[in-house]
């Protein structure tokens, strides 16, 4: 049975949502909240809040949408929903969001996707070990964390899709899409495309201006996102 589809100020914290509000105050950054919230880049985490509440079905039957998961990351033949499936799940929610996943079933495949990033943020990918074996392992979206464990959102988690916490001493990485800021002129259009009014133009210009430094040194525009919401505070 598919979960009802909760709202990101439901399923973040106020903790976890902090970074895209103005001085830790209650007035939304326009210019990072949209772009976290509506943008192509996290589509995945959107599909993924979407799925909570998928779960296993004891006995001989199967969830279909835990098989389709399967599908959409080209192994049709896996017909069953206990065959280990937090990697399909993951994989499922980017090549569903225009992205293409590692196609592996097996969750450290995510240490080499994407790029590396130091800073994560809500909707990332995160991945930790398990069990004593080196291949083991376990990957979904980050939410957040506190108190020593890594809050997120993951399928094969007690047999179903939901949020989870683990201890941060079995993380063994984040990733990202490998996406850049490619130019000035693409920024500009692209908080263009989020809303952005015009009376905060000459804000969002100093932001463009900063971030594109940051992108010219090589760092990466989703692993910036604190210090954007810093820039426009």
């Amino acid at each position: 049975m598919r979960g009802r589809k909760m709202p990101m100020q439901s399923l973040l914290g106020a903790s976890e949502l902090r970074g895209f509000y103005h001085n830790n105050k209650t007035k939304p950054c326009t210019c990072v909240g949209f772009f976290y919230e509506r943008n192509k880049m996290f589509k995945w985490f959107e599909i993924a809040q979407n799925e909570q509440g998928v779960e296993e079905v004891k006995g001989k039957k199967h969830n279909a949408d835990i098989v389709q998961y399967f599908a959409d990351v080209g192994h049709a033949g896996i017909k069953n929903d206990e065959t280990a499936w937090c990697a399909a799940f993951v994989g499922s929610c980017l090549e569903k969001a225009g992205l293409t996943s590692t196609r592996a079933l097996n969750a450290r495949s995510y240490l080499k996707w994407g790029r590396k990033i130091t800073k994560p943020v809500p909707g990332c990918i995160v991945v930790f070990k398990r069990g004593t074996s080196s291949w083991q392992g376990h990957v979904a979206f980050y939410i957040g964390q506190s108190d020593g464990r890594i809050k997120v959102l993951g399928g094969n988690q007690g047999d179903r899709v939901k949020v989870s916490s683990y201890s941060a001493d079995d993380l063994l990485g984040y990733r990202l899409p490998k996406s850049k800021l490619g130019s000035k002129s693409n920024w500009a259009a692209g908080a263009g495309s989020i809303g952005v009014i015009v009376s905060q133009a000459e804000t969002i210009g100093e932001v463009i201006d900063k971030v594109t430094d940051i992108s010219q040194r090589g760092g990466d525009l989703a692993d910036k996102i604190g210090g954007i919401s810093a820039a426009v505070s």
